[in-house]
């Protein structure tokens, strides 16, 4: 799992592209059966855009919330670049929304050579409704990309 994993959404509004991010995202990987869940309250993300991230302030207590599986079987003895498809539900839609995507998984040693941390890189497209972000983009167009960044899951303690 990662704590302060890394999260982008991409949003274009006219020609421009407005990227939305936060370092605040819950990432738990169930290495045994590949479940994935992630979850991030909107609240913590950042535009760089004073009256949007005001208005992202302002959804305190709505959250970004994903539940799926990727798929491949976790091996963090390989130490090669994991491809993998994924699939899920966004949870915190109405009615809850089923997404697809692509990603990467790498794994690398730790010092101990017992719990061995590994790289998560996921993309997947979505909608401004589905996310609950209609209110906030109102001129922008309806489809959006989500990008978790680089997100190191270590294996809990057991």
């Amino acid at each position: 799992r990662t704590l302060n994993g890394d999260i982008a959404i991409s949003i274009t509004n006219n020609d421009s592209i407005l990227l939305m991010v936060s370092n605040s995202l819950l990432v738990t990987l169930d290495y045994e059966t590949s479940n994935i869940h992630f979850h991030v309250p909107y609240e913590t993300f950042t535009s760089g855009i004073d009256s949007i991230d005001q208005k992202l302030k302002n959804l305190r207590g709505t959250v970004l919330d994903f539940n799926g599986k990727i798929g491949i079987t976790i091996n963090t003895q390989n130490f090669t670049e994991q491809k993998y498809n994924m699939e899920g539900t966004l949870t915190d839609a109405i009615p809850p929304t089923k997404v697809r995507g692509k990603g990467s998984m790498s794994c690398i040693p730790s010092g101990d050579d017992m719990t061995p941390a590994c790289t998560l890189l996921l993309s997947f497209e979505s909608t401004l409704a589905d996310l609950n972000l209609e209110n906030v983009f109102p001129s922008a167009q309806p489809k959006v990309r989500v990008d978790l960044r680089q997100s190191i899951l270590e294996k809990n303690d057991q």
